[in-house]
């Protein structure tokens, strides 16, 4: 399960944006990270996305309007693809960003790395 962490600047990213690109993340993040080894498949449904703004108080200069980072289990096909899925992800959140006109710098950081998993319902 990939969580995501996507960190945008209030007063350049419109939250209901930013709402938008944390529901299109799963998608890309599921599509670009998803290998063929066991339990490396991923769906929409596997990808857990968390949503903050900036304080923009603290962080008005800002040299980033949106941040993501990515952590995710290591996978040996996953490593091969690791830049080349950072700079997809990255691509399609630049449309995104364009076509609701913010304009700024953005980047998509994905991290790698061993990792158990434990679910329960009740």
């Amino acid at each position: 399960m990939p969580l995501v962490e996507l960190y945008f600047h209030p007063m350049q990213v419109h939250p209901s944006v930013a709402r938008n690109l944390a529901v299109l993340l799963t998608v890309w993040v599921s599509r670009e990270l998803s290998v063929d080894e066991a339990d490396g498949q991923l769906t929409e449904d596997d990808v857990e996305v968390r949503v903050r703004g900036k304080d923009a108080s603290l962080d008005a200069e800002t040299k980033y309007v949106v941040q993501v980072t990515v952590w995710a289990k290591y996978y040996k096909a996953r490593e091969a693809k690791v830049d080349e899925a950072a700079a997809k992800i990255l691509n399609s959140v630049k449309r995104l960003l364009i076509e609701e006109g913010v304009s700024g710098r953005a980047f998509v950081y994905i991290l790698l790395s061993p990792a158990g998993f434990a679910e329960a319902e009740f």
